[in-house]
């Protein structure tokens, strides 16, 4: 095999790897006790970069909300709901169902 054929190979091949890390994650979830408030995402997108990155999403009559986190690497991220903060760790392609009631978001969280 030509030095051209395995170099064209390994190009093609990290064009795809690099391509399955842009998709993001989903976060998708039930908020009990809900008021219809804004749940907000925030993630510094460099480990030195001081703009925060923010995804928002709603919760709609039921209380559910999904949305689309656009991360490239795993990250730690702030789940917000009316001023209650949250930790959670991500990684690109994950599908994350996170429950928890409007109360208290840090004690009431439950992940699926």
């Amino acid at each position: 095999m030509s030095y051209f054929k395995v170099g064209l190979i390994a190009a093609i091949w990290l064009v795809a790897r690099a391509g399955w890390g842009q998709g993001g994650a989903e976060l998708s979830g039930h908020v009990a006790n809900d008021i219809g408030s804004t749940i907000s995402v925030s993630w510094l997108a460099q480990p030195f970069d001081t703009r925060e990155q923010v995804a928002r999403g709603h919760t709609n009559a039921q209380g559910d909300f999904k949305m689309h986190v656009p991360i490239s690497a795993p990250t730690l991220v702030q789940l917000t709901y009316e001023g209650e903060e949250a930790p959670i760790f991500l990684e690109p392609g994950q599908a994350l169902t996170i429950n928890f009631n409007a109360d208290n978001v840090a004690a009431s969280r439950q992940f699926a």
